[in-house]
């Protein structure tokens, strides 16, 4: 299945990962790792994360660090909206503004 990371979604992983990077380069680096293998696994189990409140959206944590991916499954592709830290309120995690 194809992976998709929208333009939102991918200037919150650069944010993220250069701000990272100049406080702390290998948990950046790890990070930006780890993104790679989650992308990789909703390749070949799109069905991994969590459903969350919004119709067709689910979660999936990026443990050990702090953050979140929410993506749906669209039309035989997974669909990568957001990238947030998990210590923001839920209201902030909505990602269609429903």
């Amino acid at each position: 299945m194809r992976v998709r990371v929208t333009p939102p979604a991918a200037l919150e992983i650069e944010e993220i990962l250069v701000g990272l990077k100049q406080e702390a380069p290998q948990a950046a680096s790890g990070l930006a790792r780890r993104i790679d293998a989650i992308l990789l696994r909703l390749r070949d189990f799109p069905e991994t994360g969590v459903k969350t409140s919004e119709d067709g959206v689910r979660r999936v944590n990026l443990s050990p660090y702090r953050y979140l991916i929410l993506y749906e499954v669209h039309q035989g592709e997974v669909v990568v909206h957001a990238f947030r830290h998990g210590a923001r309120h839920p209201d902030e995690l909505k990602v269609f503004g429903r």
